[in-house]
């Protein structure tokens, strides 16, 4: 079982004011799955309910909110003792949608921390993104597993620019 919270923000220049604002989405999903544990290798599968709500694009707009079903599937392999391998695809219908993610990275000091690149895709609406960046997984702190990555990013509306994503997950 798998719960997933999840809030960011776009920017998003005011044409009137010429003002930047931040348009805030958070989210949260609820899923069940499994988990096939190989030699070095993890697989996972979940599917599920996933919920979103939009900030509004100006003061007059409401809150848009939508639920729907999400899928998700997962790939974690240690080609070697110090590296690592990732893919993550997730399919949601709140929002018609996909992301995809893949990584690799290697553990340089022997810290179970690692390092090295990423690619991230999202696709929505007639909008995509994508991502090239560094990450680094592995980070602990007390019971939390952190991943800090960052790098550039591009829009199909012609927006672009540097990116920072902090990530934490922990077992009950």
């Amino acid at each position: 079982m798998m719960v997933v919270a999840g809030a960011g923000g776009a920017p998003q220049a005011e044409k009137e004011s010429r003002l930047l604002s931040i348009r805030g989405t958070s989210q949260v999903n609820g899923l069940i799955g499994y988990q096939w544990a190989l030699e070095r290798t993890m697989v996972a599968a979940f599917l599920g309910l996933e919920a979103e709500r939009e900030a509004p694009r100006r003061e007059v707009d409401g809150f848009r909110s939508r639920t729907g079903l999400r899928a998700q599937a997962e790939l974690w392999s240690h080609p070697t003792e110090r590296s690592l391998a990732t893919a993550t695809i997730i399919l949601g219908s709140a929002r018609p949608h996909v992301w995809s993610r893949i990584a690799a990275g290697y553990d340089l000091l022997e810290t179970g921390v690692f390092l090295g690149p990423e690619a991230t895709y999202y696709a929505s609406d007639g909008y995509d993104e994508w991502r090239l960046g560094l990450h680094a997984t592995g980070l602990r702190w007390r019971r939390f597993h952190l991943r800090l990555s960052g790098g550039y990013w591009q829009a199909s509306d012609d927006r672009r620019g540097a990116y920072v994503a902090f990530g934490v997950h922990t077992r009950l």
